[in-house]
């Protein structure tokens, strides 16, 4: 009893109690342990294989705005487009609809646009 207390102390007593519940579970869904070892191996191969798709989307995306995005008159970063929301008024006097923005910390270039951003991602998207 001890060496196994000793073996066993790292997990806790509370995750102990859960895999004591969970084989009673298994066991009496006649579910063995390799049915469970096989499925977690193939959720984590599909988490990774939808983890994967979604850096090859997100790369894709980068590398076109990249090419299509105005760059920074000061840097030559490619900038960031802005939606601008709020409506002509007191807080947007001169009805701005979008911003260009450079993304780099030491660089503060803005320039507003009285075009709403999904014309110009339309502009863009077109070429």
């Amino acid at each position: 009893m001890k060496e196994l207390d000793n073996r066993l102390s790292v997990f806790g007593f509370g995750l102990l109690q859960d895999l004591v519940a969970l084989l009673d579970i298994l066991e009496r869904e006649k579910i063995s342990l390799e049915d469970v070892r096989s499925y977690v191996k193939e959720r984590i191969a599909n988490t990774q294989a939808r983890i994967d798709l979604q850096k090859r989307a997100y790369e894709k995306k980068v590398a076109w705005w990249n090419k299509v995005a105005k760059r920074c008159p000061k840097c030559d970063t490619p900038m960031s487009l802005i939606a601008i929301t709020t409506p002509k008024g007191k807080a947007n006097k001169k009805g701005y609809k979008s911003l260009w923005s450079c993304p780099k910390t030491d660089c503060t270039y803005e320039k507003y646009m009285k075009t709403d951003r999904n014309v110009i991602l339309k502009r863009l998207w077109r070429g």
